[in-house]
């Protein structure tokens, strides 16, 4: 390799590393940012918002899931069809291992999503607050 492709690629690995380390701390700042929003909000609002996101990772999964799960029978009768017994039986089935791998962490969904809704409920609370300083100064 010449000298002029070694420093390029030198370059090209710092400015990577570079990158990356920036994306890392984006990632750290926001979580704090998220943090510090969440620390404005009640108990009782942030575990709604748990609840929520973790409720909603799970109807993801469970979708995604339902269609791994679409071209497996379950045993039917004689003629190959699954019974409707079985489809019932399937699809909680389905519901239980979405519930179980949201509840283990899932794919993260709801890490996002939780931090999307102390977003938007500490932007509302300090919207009301707003309302309420300019309520009382008039």
């Amino acid at each position: 390799m010449t000298d002029i492709g070694a420093t390029a690629l030198q370059s090209a690995y710092f400015t990577a590393n570079a990158q990356a380390r920036n994306t890392a701390l984006a990632g750290q700042y926001k979580d704090l940012s998220i943090e510090n929003k969440a620390s404005t909000l009640d108990e009782k609002t942030l575990a709604k918002i748990d609840k929520s996101a973790k409720e909603y990772e799970a109807v993801f999964l469970s979708e995604m899931l339902g269609h791994m799960f679409e071209g497996i029978t379950m045993g039917g009768g004689l003629d190959g069809e699954e019974k409707s017994a079985n489809s019932i039986y399937k699809s909680l089935m389905v519901k239980e291992y979405a519930d179980g791998l949201a509840d283990k962490g899932g794919i993260g969904l709801a890490k996002d999503i939780r931090a999307n809704l102390i977003e938007l409920q500490s932007a509302q609370l300090a919207m009301k607050e707003r309302q309420a300083q300019q309520q009382a100064s008039e």
